[in-house]
């Protein structure tokens, strides 16, 4: 119960319990007919604007992390840092975006939000896509490195 409670104490707990349970009745929706379906997509759609609505808040703390990171300095891999330059700048670009989108839907600027939408959802795939292939190459670069250490320890002498 309190790892559970813990959870709702932080940002990122609280939205991650919004993005399940958004998740999971977008999810159970396909499962179901009738008027469950559409409340559970009700359910869905609002969860999912409540997220929109605190990532309006989100541009600050991004930005900070985006400055402090600067030009990765701190990563041992060339690879590894401009990968996290490239994914610093595409979420960087995505909050005004989504911005735009929803300062269209409520009509305080005059043009599509549908279009935002749709190039913020690709800055934002893009993000997630070279996030991956950086994990993927820090995982395989400290594979390489364990296996590097056990080959050298293996070359010591037995004390």
């Amino acid at each position: 119960m309190d790892e559970f409670a813990k959870l709702f104490e932080s940002y990122s707990g609280r939205d991650s319990i919004v993005r399940t349970t958004s998740y999971l009745s977008l999810y159970l929706s396909t499962y179901t007919r009738g008027s469950l379906s559409k409340k559970l997509r009700l359910i869905n759609k609002e969860l999912s604007y409540c997220r929109l609505l605190m990532r309006l808040f989100d541009d600050f703390p991004m930005l900070r992390y985006t400055i402090n990171y600067g030009l990765g300095s701190k990563e041992k891999n060339g690879l590894l840092r401009v990968l996290g330059i490239i994914k610093n700048l595409l979420d960087q670009l995505y909050y005004p975006i989504e911005h735009i989108a929803l300062a269209a839907d409520h009509h305080f600027l005059k043009v599509d939000s549908g279009s935002f939408y749709t190039v913020g959802t690709v800055v934002w795939g893009l993000s997630c896509y070279v996030d991956m292939i950086r994990l993927s190459f820090f995982k395989h670069q400290k594979l390489l490195d364990i296996t590097s250490s056990i080959r050298h320890k293996s070359h010591l002498p037995s004390q």
